[in-house]
């Protein structure tokens, strides 16, 4: 199981896929946080301060191909002197086998 932690998740969509790559510069979307395996859980680490962090995590399911793969996160953040911006981020790739 792997379990980045990621900060902010106020989006509009879905907050976190896993990709897989297919080659040097492709990644394939191949779950999201809608799926059994994938558990997207939200922190509020200050009320005073507004902030939050989340916990991804992805239960690998028996007969996923061997390859690299890593957690896409998406969020909006909401800046202090107003506005909702997006961002994203990636967890570091990892290799199943």
């Amino acid at each position: 199981m792997l379990c980045p932690s990621l900060f902010s998740p106020r989006h509009g969509r879905w907050y976190a896929t896993v990709e897989k790559r297919e080659d040097e510069e492709a990644w394939v979307v191949v779950a999201t946080d809608a799926d059994w395996e994938t558990k997207f859980m939200w922190f509020r680490n200050s009320q005073i301060l507004g902030t939050s962090h989340v916990v991804i995590e992805w239960e690998i399911p028996q007969g996923t191909p061997s390859g690299t793969y890593r957690i896409h996160h998406y969020g909006n953040y909401k800046y202090i002197l107003g506005g909702i911006y997006p961002y994203h981020g990636f967890s570091d790739s990892f290799e199943v086998r």
